[in-house]
């Protein structure tokens, strides 16, 4: 059975046969004809579109396809040698969307902005959020809609602080700013950071905390360059590690086989340094520039060593000559030498050696002054074969106003002599001496006083507090045998 309709331009034909069923309807303007076929039998079972005998797009049990006769999907579009499969339009006040569901439900919208910014976004239905969008600019905002930055670089803004970008290779990693193409502006009211990797560089840069939306420029932190020397508050390396500021803690492993190798801390010219030399004193700490080497205890200077190798301590200046000065400007001595509880009896606390075999009174090994080094009060010398002893000057060109000392006997056998015990408190012990305030009255030159005020006598050991009582003795016998004498004179 056919059914075939022309009448002009137009032509219905419907044909039935025992093989196949087909349905073709026509539309011919003189120029081309618009196809509408539909087919089912042997062979067949699907439907096609043609424009000018050119099939435009065919429906078969897979699905449609557009620009293709063998539909590999629900919905499949080629191109060709077309550059845009799909044109998706609204008015310029609407989104253009494209809605994915699941089970009958919306889940995800992917939309162009019908807003004026030209920009493409991804919107989560279930959160009732946007996930991610991408501006005009080119740039990506997870969770975010980017900030205005400028410049030639594209970046993904992550929430409301984290950044990623390029600029020419220079891969960035930002917290908490966006660049205008001028200036660093604060995303938020803290610190801001920045991490860069750029021609074999690692730069780590930071800004103080700032007010939201203002400008701001960043300071280098920390650079490590291609060859591998991390340099921190500073962009020149000295070294494998080079530090400007100061240092809290530090731990470093220095593995250097060739030269010698040390931690260096440098202000200036102020060089100090902590190493491995390869000479015969293998490990050193100190001063490398010409400068002081410096000591403290709660960031107070307690000691140090000059440029000349001299040790001060408790000075920050030598007072005399020599390789060891050490201050105190309080009651506390400013020097003490202390012997352990293991120290034996007959060990040496303080050792003075002198390289020179004389053993003469020449031969110096402790000398004293006051008046700030001005005024010499004697020395310790040696005193011939395994001795010393306390020395003064007594130079007659040192002197003036010279005369014979006044007679000596009576205040002598003004003296009293004694036996006593310290006081716990003075740590005890038996001792022979005299009384402070008793001798005192006799020779005052010879008494001082403590800091607390006890009393002190000076020059007058125990052995000559034997001689004065051996002279008073003397005294006592003279005296009788002179009054024996008398008496026999008189008989």
């Amino acid at each position: 059975n056919l059914l075939q309709v022309s009448s002009g331009a137009g032509k219905l034909r419907l044909g039935v046969n025992t093989s196949d069923q087909f349905l073709d309807i026509y539309r011919d303007n003189g120029s081309g004809a618009s196809v509408y076929n539909a087919a089912q039998g042997s062979g067949f079972g699907f439907h096609v579109w043609q424009v000018a005998s050119v099939e435009q797009m065919r429906l078969t049990s897979t699905g449609l396809g557009i620009g293709t006769s063998s539909p590999g999907a629900k919905l499949h579009v080629d191109a060709g040698s077309s550059n845009e499969a799909v044109r998706l339009n609204a008015s310029s006040t609407f989104n253009t969307s494209i809605n994915w569901y699941n089970a009958g439900s919306i889940k995800w919208s992917t939309q162009t902005l019908g807003d004026g910014s030209n920009a493409y976004r991804w919107y989560n239905h279930t959160a009732s959020s946007e996930a991610m969008r991408l501006d005009s600019s080119g740039n990506l905002g997870l969770g975010v809609t980017p900030s205005a930055w400028g410049g030639p670089a594209k970046v993904i803004q992550i929430g409301s602080y984290s950044n990623i970008y390029d600029v020419s290779g220079n891969t960035s990693f930002g917290n908490n700013f966006y660049y205008d193409g001028t200036n660093s502006r604060y995303l938020n009211s803290t610190q801001a950071s920045l991490y860069q990797q750029s021609s074999g560089e690692h730069r780590w840069d930071n800004a103080p905390s700032g007010t939201a939306g203002n400008s701001f420029t960043f300071t280098r932190a920390m650079t490590l360059n291609a060859s591998g020397n991390l340099m921190v508050g500073t962009t020149t390396p000295t070294g494998k590690l080079t530090v400007n500021g100061a240092i809290s803690s530090l731990c470093a492993d220095f593995n250097e086989t060739s030269g010698s190798p040390y931690i260096r801390v440098q202000n200036g010219t102020q060089i100090s340094g902590l190493g491995v030399t390869t000479g015969a004193e293998p490990t050193f700490v100190g001063s490398i520039s010409n400068h002081a080497f410096i000591f403290r205890t709660n960031n107070t200077e307690r000691a140090r060593i000059d440029s000349s190798g001299n040790l001060l301590v408790g000075a920050t200046s030598f007072l005399n000559y020599g390789t060891l000065s050490s201050y105190t400007n309080a009651v506390t001595p400013a020097g003490r030498f202390v012997g352990g509880p293991s120290t034996v009896d007959g060990a040496i606390v303080l050792m003075v050696d002198k390289y020179s075999s004389t053993n003469t009174t020449s031969q110096w090994f402790l000398g004293f002054t006051i008046d700030n080094q001005g005024v010499a009060s004697g020395v310790i010398t040696a005193n011939g074969a395994s001795q010393a002893a306390f020395g003064s000057w007594s130079d007659r060109r040192l002197k003036e106003n010279i005369v014979d000392l006044s007679p000596q006997l009576e205040n002598i056998c003004a003296l009293r002599p004694v036996e006593f015990d310290y006081i716990e408190s003075e740590g005890g012990g038996h001792q022979i001496s005299f009384i402070a305030q008793e001798f005192e009255e006799v020779y005052p030159d010879a008494v001082g006083e403590r800091s607390d005020g006890m009393k002190t006598l000076t020059g007058w050991d125990k052995t000559t507090a034997r001689l004065v009582k051996a002279i008073q003795e003397l005294k006592s016998q003279f005296d009788l045998v002179k009054a024996e004498l008398a008496t026999l004179k008189g008989n």
